[in-house]
């Protein structure tokens, strides 16, 4: 039951994704127009990419690591050999054997649906200075997350090493770490603002990949659930073990199937969320990209026979080095604990 993110044959069934713009940012004329310009270029540079010798290393690396971390992710999970042995593993695939070629197990589409969106875009309750980590799940329960997310320059259809990578999202009650306040997803637990859970900084590697261990986010009134991202390129490393300075080079959100969603919230970890679950349908974050033809939602696999057993979960990002985004910061991690500017 997968939601596959179609986009060109760089990686697995996708390579850009389109990230939502919060509701609340109306667009100009103008800003539609230079919108419109942006994805007329980025679809003739992807098409190039999809065809390019590069493109098809990496859509071949790809195909083969993933199914390597897959095999590695339910590794850790396995009880004992009865238990495996019992449990029905059968693909929904057709036609699958030893000798399939890794791109039909995890998808080769090469059609070019999905490019990064040009206006500058808000987070939800982006905090800077958070720890460089990639296991960001710290005590909170809730279902495994395994998540892993490649960035490629759409310029030079290669992927973008030494991009930091900011990811955050809320916890399975629909709370984020290091905001107070009344609004929906801040806490008014005045202790909240020290929090650094589900919060956390990577760089990519050479292959521009980043991944992230967490729990699958929470939702709360008004959004679908979700995962923020910023990629920031440059800068310097801090003795803290945090991050500053830079050029924001993408701001973005990243979604979730709603079949899959619909498994999580009845899960035990997320009985006590008591906001009323927004449909991706009537997420307007979300919404507005589908009305662009693009497809926000990560692709994903289970660990398991239920999503118990864990997700992993994966999407590939375009970004445009020579643009610099603007990002509307809520708050601040610092050596004397969490600072809030709204």
């Amino acid at each position: 039951m997968y939601s596959y993110i179609l986009c060109f044959a760089l990686v697995t069934r996708g390579v850009l994704a389109i990230h939502s713009v919060i509701q609340q940012y109306a667009r100009t004329g103008r800003r539609n127009g230079e919108h419109q310009r942006f994805l007329t270029n980025s679809q003739r540079l992807l098409a190039a990419c999809s065809n390019s010798e590069a493109g098809w290393r990496l859509r071949e690396h790809n195909t083969i690591r993933r199914a390597a971390q897959l095999e590695k992710l339910r590794a850790t999970r396995r009880l004992d050999a009865v238990t495996v042995l019992s449990t029905n593993h059968k693909t929904n695939l057709t036609n699958v054997s030893t000798s399939t070629y890794p791109e039909y197990l995890f998808g080769g589409d090469n059609s070019v649906n999905c490019v990064l969106t040009p206006e500058t875009t808000q987070t939800t309750y982006y905090v800077k200075g958070e720890l460089y980590r990639q296991d960001i799940t710290e005590d909170q329960a809730g279902v495994s997350l395994s998540t892993e997310l490649q960035f490629i320059d759409v310029n030079t259809c290669t992927p973008v090493s030494d991009l930091w990578i900011d990811l955050w999202h809320t916890n399975a009650d629909g709370m984020y770490s290091g905001i107070v306040g009344s609004e929906a997803g801040a806490s008014t637990d005045t202790a909240n603002i020290d929090a650094t859970f589900l919060r956390g900084l990577v760089q990519t590697d050479s292959y521009g990949l980043a991944g992230f261990t967490s729990i699958f986010p929470g939702h709360y009134e008004g959004r679908s659930p979700h995962i923020d991202i910023v990629a920031t390129y440059g800068g310097t490393f801090q003795d803290n073990n945090t991050y500053a300075h830079g050029s924001v080079v993408h701001v973005g959100e990243l979604f979730f199937d709603q079949d899959l969603i619909n498994e999580v919230v009845f899960t035990a970890s997320y009985a006590n969320n008591t906001h009323t679950l927004t449909l991706n349908k009537v997420d307007e974050g979300l919404s507005e990209a589908a009305a662009s033809g693009f497809d926000p939602i990560m692709e994903y696999a289970l660990l398991g026979d239920s999503v118990e057993g864990g997700v992993f979960a994966w999407i590939s990002v375009g970004v445009d080095l020579t643009a610099t985004k603007n990002v509307t910061t809520a708050g601040a991690f610092t050596a004397n604990g969490g600072v809030q500017y709204r």
